[in-house]
């Protein structure tokens, strides 16, 4: 998200993330970061959320109980110009973590989250826009490993560990 082109003609402009998780993953509810990138392209490249400007979370207010529109939470900031930095090309990453559960669906149906932003969109009233949804789908997978001999009979007591490999090229342990 980032705010207008014709910023300079609004004394403040909200911004509201309206995020909804499915049943099979847990919010983790103090995982939440905002930051601010000078360009959406910086943004969207930032894959290891290294590169961005600054870090602007205390601006914005965490809701996550008692919200009556099915939103899992809100993450939203009532006049985002007020952030010092912030320009028309300013782009905004909300980051959060979550971890699939024991609703979790398994398989091609996945787990849906969905997304849409609330915005400002008139300088001289207190009006707001939305932009249309926006999903992804967590996907996970059973995985059944069994340690044979090589007559294929159960090797009592063996196990394994998977590893990740993570962006600087290091393995660590996964579960």
């Amino acid at each position: 998200a980032a705010p207008p082109s014709n910023a300079a003609f609004y004394s403040t402009y909200k911004l509201v993330f309206h995020d909804t998780m499915s049943a099979g993953l847990t919010l983790n509810k103090n995982s939440f970061k905002v930051y601010i990138y000078d360009s959406k392209y910086k943004a969207d490249v930032d894959t290891d959320l290294n590169d961005h400007v600054g870090e602007v979370t205390d601006y914005f207010t965490i809701t996550t109980e008692g919200l009556t529109d099915g939103c899992t939470f809100e993450v939203s900031c009532e006049n985002v110009l007020a952030i010092p930095g912030i320009h028309a090309d300013t782009a905004f990453v909300v980051y959060y973590e979550a971890a699939l559960n024991e609703n979790a669906v398994i398989g091609a149906a996945g787990n849906p989250n969905e997304v849409y932003l609330e915005f400002s969109n008139d300088p001289y009233a207190d009006g707001t826009g939305e932009t249309e949804a926006d999903k992804v789908t967590v996907f996970t997978y059973r995985l059944t490993v069994n340690k044979t001999d090589s007559h294929g009979h159960a090797l009592k007591g063996a196990g394994f560990t998977l590893y990740k490999k993570n962006l600087a090229g290091v393995y660590n342990a996964v579960g």
